[in-house]
């Protein structure tokens, strides 16, 4: 089609806007249509199904109520269109410019938007379920209420946008950034979320239960509230986070990084939290119920009121108070049985390994004498009294002053001196 020709059917669908009896509607429908001029026309309802319209000029048109289904809209321009109430079900907007466009109650499922620049976009109320957004740019965005189910936006950019009360069930945002973004009420439920970057976004009382999080950075993001249950977390950095009132039940923390985080009233219970570091955090009345805490590093941990450890190895693995037998593994792998004295300093951190200020030589198993593994001058004898002065009384360092030793004799004999 000439644009002369596409003129003349401009005019007369903009008659029909005005008169459906003098009119005709604009009825574009499996055309070729590339590299047309559409600058500023009317085209409120056009069929433009099932066509051709890569590299097209829409900059500024109306295409309310419009469709366009199964078109090609590759590299065409759309900067500053209004597309309120358009039918984009698997359409092919890859390389577009959408700058400025509206989508309001739009119909984007299965839609090609990939490598698309989205510049001062408004999504509200938008079905983008199944579509692909990888490598899109939608920063400062207002994508609200929008449907991203099953979308895939791997390596999207999504810098300070705004997403409040979004949907992202099973979506794949592996890689994407949406640092500082508004996520607020968001739905990632069984989304991939690996590696993505949340980096001082806000979360507040978002969904991300059987999420994938695996190495997602959630630094200083505000997660207050927040349903994360079944998450998996493995390595993510949560580094001065708000976790404040969040549930966490049965999600995997293993080797996650909650550096001074706010973990204040949140629910932790049959949490997996091996060689997690949660130095200098918060953990002022949270639930760690059922938690496996094995080599985790709570150093500078603050606020420990009322928290809850039911059958958790944060608990103490050692008897508070009185004397009791222990069992240490020495130089050359020699075995002592030891009492730690009844006025002993003792500790454990998040192992079975314990610590004491004061102990007393009751048996060496295989040799006349002990020699410390840490210390060649440090030597047991039967009968001997040892006694640290300078006891470390923050039971969070696993490896500092104190004399180490197992509850049973089997501890010590399986525990790996480096």
């Amino acid at each position: 089609m000439e644009q002369v020709e596409l003129n003349k059917r401009l005019q007369q669908h903009k008659e029909w806007l005005l008169d459906n009896i003098k009119g005709k509607k604009a009825d574009f429908h499996d055309m070729n249509l590339s590299n047309m001029n559409f600058k500023g026309a009317n085209l409120r309802n056009a069929n433009f199904d099932d066509t051709n319209l890569s590299n097209t000029n829409f900059i500024d048109a109306n295409l309310t109520g419009a469709t366009f289904r199964n078109a090609n809209l590759r590299n065409a321009n759309l900067t500053g269109t209004n597309l309120v109430d358009t039918y984009f079900r698997n359409a092919n907007f890859k390389y577009a410019n959408l700058t400025r466009v509206v989508f309001r109650n739009a119909n984007l499922i299965n839609a090609n938007l990939s490598n698309v620049n989205f510049i001062e976009v408004i999504f509200d109320y938008v079905n983008l379920r199944n579509a692909n957004l990888s490598s899109t740019n939608l920063s400062n965005a207002n994508l609200s209420n929008a449907n991203f189910s099953y979308a895939n936006l791997s390596n999207a950019n999504f810098v300070d946008t705004y997403f409040s009360n979004t949907t992202f069930i099973e979506a794949s945002l592996k890689n994407a950034n949406l640092s500082g973004a508004n996520l607020s009420g968001a739905n990632f439920g069984s989304a991939n979320l690996s590696s993505a970057n949340f980096k001082n976004a806000i979360l507040i009382k978002a969904n991300f239960v059987n999420a994938n999080l695996s190495g997602a950075n959630l630094s200083s993001a505000n997660l207050s509230g927040a349903n994360l249950n079944y998450v998996n977390l493995r390595s993510a950095t949560l580094n001065y986070a708000n976790l404040s009132n969040a549930n966490f039940i049965e999600a995997n923390l293993k080797n996650v990084s909650l550096k001074y985080a706010n973990l204040s009233n949140a629910n932790f219970s049959y949490a997996i939290f091996n060689y997690a570091n949660l130095s200098g955090a918060n953990l002022f009345n949270a639930n760690f119920s059922y938690v496996n805490f094995m080599y985790a590093n709570l150093i500078y941990t603050t606020n420990l009121t009322n928290i809850q450890c039911i059958n958790t190895n944060l608990s103490l693995q050692c008897p508070e108070e009185g004397a009791f037998i222990g069992f240490k593994k020495c130089r050359d792998d020699v075995i002592i049985k030891i009492q730690i004295m009844e006025d002993a300093l003792r500790s454990s951190a998040t192992t079975r390994k314990c610590r004491a200020s004061k102990i007393k030589v009751l048996e060496i198993f295989g040799a006349e004498e002990a020699i410390s593994v840490h210390d060649e001058n440090f030597i047991y004898h039967v009968g001997d009294i040892k006694e640290i002065t300078n006891f470390d009384k923050d039971r969070w360092k696993d490896c500092s002053a104190g004399i180490h030793f197992f509850i049973t004799k089997k501890e010590a004999e399986n525990y790996q001196i480096i």
